[in-house]
């Protein structure tokens, strides 16, 4: 089975593996860089600081981590996932590959086991690419807002993501039994999840508050423990009622002075505490496992199905 299972999949296998493998050397080479810069501003002492010389370079490396790293895990669920139903029942394979010393279910077991251990060893290893890089971002000093370039970054997450995608793609090809359109609800159905994941991954906890009296239109997040990471910000009247600046002093070119005015007191921030980074990113990679999970055991029933229908 595992080498049916290579001739089959190597051409999706060794493409995806070759993109995670550009972008592990692609964060091992960012961590070189930031190192460069942090212990030459230990030696000479930077003025600004080694985050303003590191403000092109986080800039590539968010766009990296928020679109490639999960870019490559959708193409896990796209060229691993989708074909590995759909194209048996498109092609009719599967009157031969399903046979009573092989059933159907033990052929699906077997082929998502491998694959999706695959997925696993590719991202994670990724990950672990990115511990250093992680490790040198930390002895940046951020001015208090620290510099997680992406939740991508975290082995956990990355993980998560791939094994989503891929049990995704499995259960839309049992489902549409055709391998484009199974390719494109994987596509738009990843897209879905990872928008909302990334949305809401941040709320899974309640966020602490700090407030700013009297209130600003740019709140200091250097007060913030470094490392935190901010949920969102906001405006409180007197009753403690939240407010958007566009419902008060959208059109204000001083809005400082026009908060007050309309009885606006405070604003606020409200963050995930660093202590609770980890825990909420665990969280967050926690849901789209057991997601997964339940795609698997959808395809599970699906194919179980097919099978005693005829």
């Amino acid at each position: 089975m595992l080498w049916l299972t290579w001739r089959q999949h190597r051409v999706a296998v060794i493409g995806t593996a070759l993109g995670f493998l550009a972008l592990s050397i692609y964060l091992l080479n960012c961590s070189g860089q930031v190192g460069e810069v942090v212990d030459s501003c230990a030696q000479h002492d930077c003025q600004a600081g080694p985050g303003f010389a590191l403000t092109e370079l986080l800039a590539a490396l968010r766009s990296v981590l928020w679109v490639i790293a999960p870019g490559l895990a959708a193409l896990i669920g796209v060229f691993w996932g989708a074909p590995l139903v759909a194209r048996e029942f498109e092609q009719r394979t599967h009157q031969f590959a399903w046979t009573q010393d092989r059933p159907a279910t033990r052929w699906l077991g077997a082929k998502t086991a491998w694959l999706g251990g695959a997925a696993v060893l590719l991202t994670g290893l990724t990950g672990l690419a990115a511990q250093p890089l992680l490790h040198r971002l930390d002895q940046v000093d951020a001015g208090g807002s620290g510099l997680h370039p992406a939740p991508t970054a975290w082995a956990p997450m990355l993980v998560a993501l791939a094994v989503f995608g891929f049990a995704l793609g499995v259960a839309a090809g049992a489902l549409v039994r055709r391998t484009l359109p199974a390719m494109a609800i994987t596509a738009v159905g990843f897209l879905g999840a990872y928008a909302a994941t990334m949305r809401l991954r941040l709320s899974w906890l309640p966020p602490e508050r700090h407030l700013f009296s009297p209130a600003t239109a740019a709140p200091d997040l250097a007060v913030l423990p470094r490392g935190s990471e901010v949920v969102e910000t906001g405006y409180l009247d007197a009753a403690g009622t939240p407010k958007r600046l566009t419902e008060v002093c959208f059109y204000s070119a001083a809005p400082e002075d026009c908060l007050p005015q309309h009885g606006i007191p405070h604003s606020y921030v409200d963050y995930q505490p660093p202590d609770r980074v980890l825990l909420v990113e665990l969280v967050g990679a926690g849901v789209l496992l057991v997601l997964a999970a339940g795609l698997f055991a959808l395809a599970w029933y699906l194919v179980r199905r097919s099978v005693q229908v005829g």
